[in-house]
């Protein structure tokens, strides 16, 4: 009698021990309902794996047409609120306090302001200089070092995976064009070229740092439209004897005629300061600037804009950027001299705007402290 081989024998008692162990009459039932339920976890989990494998090359399809339509239409201005929300997105996705940051976009250059820790500032400049419709960035960021805010490794995505598709559909499209001829090899080369340049690295915009960023925080501005005529108010703000009159603080102040001044003005404790500064810019009818250029408890510059508008008034836009003495300050202590400097503006705006669209300087206004 033939012996039958081992690997019958070992299926046999497989066969055996399983039927034992699923029908056996007390718990065969059960162990019959608990692999059924496992063969079904096992299933939905495939098939949820497989729906996910789906969506992400649905994704990555959808950054090619992205990436397509971006490199037909690259040079299409897009509005300022639509630039500014491209990116609030991209901060969203790189870091850890996107709530600490401030964004103002114009004429396709954007202004962050806000804390940020030392580890995510290169990125973040990176990633939104490389947002689309993005020209320049302005950085008026105060930098921490880590130990004020926590810091927690953000994520930062890139399109690697959709340039990464360009690329193989891109030669995929120049192989076969080899193989086809006349329209066709024509519209499959020039496709592939167009997907392939889509790996060729952007030109970065123009990153603009103010001062330290240390101390870039304080940048301060401020807008107010005046009754009167634009060359009538020009000539009033850029005579600086006139500041007295409506600036704070501010006692005195001689102009030598070759652009410099002296300046005399409350100081510290109380106390009065006497400061020298120097015009920059002087544009008739539209701008003019001037910098403190002598030991000042408060080293500024002032650049003031003006626009004429209807009936006969004038807007009159107002930066101040401020460096304080001290290389280090705590975020607090800029925040409070922030909020000390913008009342102070705002003060002396609206006296400014009375002057002019009253004609007379009121009694004791000078002094004003």
């Amino acid at each position: 009698m033939r012996t039958p081989p081992i690997s019958t024998l070992l299926r046999g008692v497989i066969l055996g021990a399983a039927a034992t162990y699923f029908f056996d009459p007390d718990r065969g039932k059960a162990r019959q309902a608990m692999a059924r339920d496992k063969l079904n976890h096992y299933l939905r989990k495939g098939q949820h794996r497989a729906e996910g494998k789906k969506k992400h090359l649905s994704h990555l399809w959808e950054g090619v047409k992205s990436e397509i339509r971006r490199g037909w239409h690259a040079h299409d201005k897009v509005t300022d609120e639509i630039l500014e929300a491209r990116v609030r997105s991209v901060i969203g996705r790189c870091l850890c306090h996107p709530h600490n940051l401030q964004v103002q976009a114009r004429d396709g250059e954007i202004t962050l302001r806000g804390e940020i820790i030392r580890e995510e500032f290169d990125p973040l400049l990176y990633s939104v200089a490389e947002t689309p419709g993005v020209l320049k960035v302005r950085d008026e960021l105060l930098v921490h070092e880590g130990d004020d805010i926590p810091y927690v490794p953000p994520h930062h995505p890139g399109r690697g995976g959709s340039k990464l598709l360009c690329a193989a559909l891109g030669g995929g499209l120049l192989g076969k064009s080899l193989r086809k001829r006349g329209v066709m090899r024509a519209a499959y080369s020039g496709l592939g070229l167009v997907l392939l340049s889509k790996m060729k690295t952007e030109k970065t915009p123009e990153v603009v740092t103010n001062y330290e960023r240390a101390a870039s925080l304080l940048n301060i501005s401020a807008r107010v439209s005046i009754a009167r005529p634009l060359q009538e108010v020009f000539a009033f703000s850029s005579t600086f004897e006139n500041f007295p009159h409506f600036v704070p603080g501010v006692y005195a102040v001689l102009s030598d005629g070759d652009g410099a001044a002296r300046w005399t003005t409350k100081g510290p404790l109380g106390g009065v300061e006497e400061w020298t500064s120097s015009t920059t810019v002087v544009e008739p009818g539209r701008c003019i600037a001037w910098c403190s250029d002598t030991v000042f408890s408060l080293p500024h510059e002032v650049v003031l804009t003006f626009k004429g508008l209807s009936r006969g008034n004038t807007e009159v836009d107002v930066q101040v950027f401020v460096v304080p003495r001290r290389t280090t300050v705590s975020a607090l202590e800029m925040e409070r001299l922030r909020g000390f400097l913008l009342n102070a503006l705002e003060e002396t705006l609206l006296i400014y705007r009375q002057i002019l669209e009253g004609g007379q300087i009121k009694e004791g206004q000078t002094a004003a402290l």
